[in-house]
């Protein structure tokens, strides 16, 4: 009897471990594996958008024309459970990002897309 109380205490514990390692690999694993980060070059987009503006000593305008839909978007992400870098840009085209998954999306072309819509339909109404 005292082979199969030792056998049925194996069998007992590597029955928890799998269970266990299988839990743990779906709450952990995704995360690991799949991380949630977008990164976007949020200074030279707002800099670009500000050079460019047509009053830009209008605080408010600028806060309404491209803080409000830049800080939209990357709300967006956040409210997705993304963490949302700032990074930059050297002059030879050097990112610099301290560390980042390789698979990390860009989501500078659409902090440059909200700009633009803001601007686009300010214009629309100017003209109406």
């Amino acid at each position: 009897m005292k082979l199969f109380d030792n056998l049925g205490a194996s069998v007992l514990f590597c029955v928890v471990g799998v269970t266990g390692g299988f839990f743990a690999g779906n709450k952990f694993g995704a995360e690991s594996t799949n991380p949630r980060y977008v990164y976007a070059e949020k200074a030279a987009v707002v800099t670009q958008a500000v050079l460019a503006h047509p009053t830009p000593n209008d605080e408010a305008a600028l806060k309404r024309d491209i803080a409000v839909p830049v800080l939209a978007v990357m709300q967006s992400y956040i409210d997705r459970g993304f963490v949302v870098l700032d990074a930059a840009q050297d002059e030879v085209c050097g990112l610099q990002v301290i560390a980042a998954p390789k698979d990390m999306k860009n989501i500078t072309a659409e902090l440059k897309t909200a700009i633009n819509n803001r601007a686009k339909s300010k214009e629309g109404a100017a003209h109406e």
